[in-house]
């Protein structure tokens, strides 16, 4: 079950993360497509500061909180 969990969770980490990565350079935000490839949480940050809106954001986060209940809540 902890597998599971956590492999779900870094799908969709991965694809909310690709999501807003290409949402970020598609509006022209470039450096706010950099922010979001190289900084880490950088995606999860240009979310709330006027990125894509809810889709992406829930898809990443959604993907966090499954990951993070796969590590710890099964130790």
């Amino acid at each position: 079950m902890q597998t599971l969990l956590m492999a779900v969770g870094g799908i969709l980490l991965l694809v909310g993360w690709i999501w807003i990565v290409i949402h970020a350079f598609k509006n022209g935000k470039i450096l706010w497509g950099l922010v979001s490839l190289f900084i880490p949480f950088g995606a999860f940050v240009y979310c709330f500061v006027g990125g894509p809106g809810s889709k992406p954001a829930v898809v990443y986060l959604v993907g966090m909180a499954l990951y993070l209940v796969g590590m710890y809540a099964f130790n």
